[in-house]
């Protein structure tokens, strides 16, 4: 009885996950799924950099729909390894570790876990 009181009060309490914002939902995520991972301080850096992405800063899970996830695809792209001018461009495989699986996991979470149909992933999408 207290179990069912208590989901019913988060439920409330975030009354749609869709109009949380990415560093609210990225927040949440962590704390509920990414701190138990084997490889959590691993996802703790994907998800500061999705806070921190500036395609990202500021939206709300309704708003990122394909093209902002390809613009912040394409952003990813131009930088370099390390941060470095001499070394080559960061490969696709780590933009899609470290932005595509990350974003799609975290609005599969927030579909099945959060309760909200409304939340689609935007990834796989077609404009």
């Amino acid at each position: 009885m207290i179990r069912e009181r208590g989901r019913a009060l988060l439920k409330r309490s975030l009354a749609n996950a869709a109009d949380l914002l990415i560093d609210a939902a990225c927040v949440r995520y962590f704390h509920e799924v990414g701190q138990h991972q084997v490889c959590a301080d691993e996802t703790f850096t994907n998800l500061d950099r999705l806070v921190t992405c500036p395609h990202l800063e500021g939206k709300r899970l309704a708003d990122i729909t394909d093209k902002v996830v390809t613009d912040v695809i394409a952003w990813r792209r131009g930088h370099h390894r390390w941060g470095r001018a001499d070394l080559d461009r960061i490969s696709p495989a780590t933009i899609n570790r470290s932005r595509t699986e990350v974003l799609q996991k975290l609005f599969t979470h927030a579909k099945k876990k959060w309760g909200q149909a409304s939340t689609t992933s935007p990834i796989g999408q077609s404009t």
